[in-house]
């Protein structure tokens, strides 16, 4: 698959150095966005279209070698698709910003309906510069897009996103639901268009917890996409916060334990920042994401030690010593038992949003009690969740209650995922998400 970006008069660019190298959104030169978005999508094979190709070889090539696709300069043409075999080509304006997710979406529809896709939205007085978020939260998997009928397209304008191949007498035109796209031609636009990318960042299976952490986190993100700081060190800094938390927890106080909830606190709110700088700057990896996790995991095992020391320190009674350790392996067997389900799904071949999938897996089945459970209360012990919680136990002083409810979770934790990895080792289609 190959793509065209068209940067001539036709695409009304007229400052097409500037708009390109110049523009930055989110942190990237409008032109790098473009690329790397396209090998996110799988092409490789970029031709620009501009007027006068010989201005831009010099510039373009750079980069080509920073987004590591093939790039071509060439002068516009008319499509001539007689007999094309290998498959569909993307055309898009230079100077507008896509989603890339619609560029997924396109395929689906591409060969199944038609080979000619032409994506529209709402254009001119009602077009909306403000950013709006793509996911519908709560339903979780829902395509986006919709296909209009010939009466409903009249009332929409495409945006310069195509998808070309065979010749056919129909094209599927696609509302583009709530994907983003923005075209940039003054500078208001460039603050629009970046927040929509990161707004974008925002996962299908955020709950109220997790959207309310993005308040700040994504301000985080914001102040950094500028700077050095790579999604990995954000990692750290993370676990940094973890590390002290668990620490003030350790010293029994009130005052101490108050300030290690705030501190396990900031650090989940602190936590999305991470994985927000690496989708916005197309640097995700599974090296980065398995850090990540183990980072997510390390916060527990930091946190829960802290509050078993510090009890005992309250106390003296060494029960709360074993709960906390107790707790603590209740977390490295949840490690375990998650990352052997994380294994299934990747030898599955699926490289759709583990974190959904499993959700996925469990409403196909809400009759069993197990999936029931799990689907409705695991959310308690995630990232985003569960710090609120500690929060309000310790200014309660119920830090012992808490360390109760803590080590029963942890522990039911991977219990049910036990059972829920063998069902899935005998059933592997659920965690796929086939029907």
């Amino acid at each position: 698959m190959r793509a065209i970006l068209r940067c001539d008069k036709q695409a009304g660019i007229q400052r097409w150095k500037s708009q390109l190298f110049q523009t930055r959104i989110a942190g990237l030169p409008l032109l790098q966005r473009q690329l790397l978005a396209f090998r996110q999508c799988g092409v490789h094979d970029v031709e620009i279209w501009m007027d006068s190709p010989d201005r831009g070889t010099e510039l373009i090539k750079d980069e080509c070698r920073i987004s590591g696709v093939s790039v071509q300069i060439s002068k516009p043409r008319t499509f001539n698709q007689q007999g094309q075999s290998e498959g569909p080509i993307v055309e898009q304006r230079a100077d507008t910003l896509v989603d890339p997710r619609l560029l997924v979406e396109g395929l689906s529809v591409y060969g199944k309906c038609s080979h000619r896709v032409s994506f529209v939205d709402e254009y001119g007085v009602n077009y909306p510069v403000k950013a709006k978020s793509p996911y519908r939260i709560g339903t979780p998997g829902n395509s986006e897009t919709r296909r209009l009928d010939s009466e409903e397209e009249s009332s929409y304008e495409p945006f310069g996103l195509k998808l070309h191949g065979r010749d056919s007498e129909d094209q599927a035109v696609v509302h583009i639901g709530r994907y983003y796209w923005h075209r940039i031609e003054c500078p208001e636009d460039v603050q629009n268009a970046s927040d929509k990318v990161f707004l974008a960042t925002m996962k299908q299976t955020d709950g109220v917890y997790a959207r309310t952490n993005r308040r700040v986190s994504l301000r985080i993100s914001k102040l950094l996409v500028n700077t050095p700081v790579t999604p990995n060190v954000m990692t750290l800094m993370v676990l940094f916060c973890s590390i002290i938390a668990g620490f003030l927890f350790s010293l029994g106080t009130y005052g101490a334990m108050v300030a290690g909830s705030l501190m396990s606190w900031f650090a989940s709110m602190l936590d999305g920042s991470d994985g927000e700088l690496a989708r916005v700057r197309f640097q995700v990896s599974p090296f980065g994401e398995w850090f990540e996790m183990v980072c997510d995991y390390l916060y527990y095992i930091f946190v829960f030690a802290g509050i078993g020391v510090g009890l005992f320190r309250q106390t003296g009674d060494v029960i709360w010593m074993w709960l906390g350790w107790g707790s603590v392996l209740g977390v490295v067997l949840s490690f375990g038992v998650i990352a052997l389900l994380r294994r299934l799904h990747k030898q599955a071949g699926e490289t759709s949003d583990f974190g959904l999938a499993y959700q996925q897996a469990m409403e196909r089945d809400m009759s069993n009690p197990i999936h029931y459970f799990l689907r409705r209360f695991i959310f308690f012990a995630t990232r985003a969740a569960l710090p609120y919680y500690i929060v309000i136990f310790t200014i309660l002083g119920l830090a012992d209650w808490l360390l109760v409810l803590i080590f029963t979770g942890t522990n039911l934790v991977w219990i049910l995922n036990t059972y829920i990895n063998r069902e899935l080792v005998l059933y592997p289609a659920q965690l796929r998400g086939d029907s």
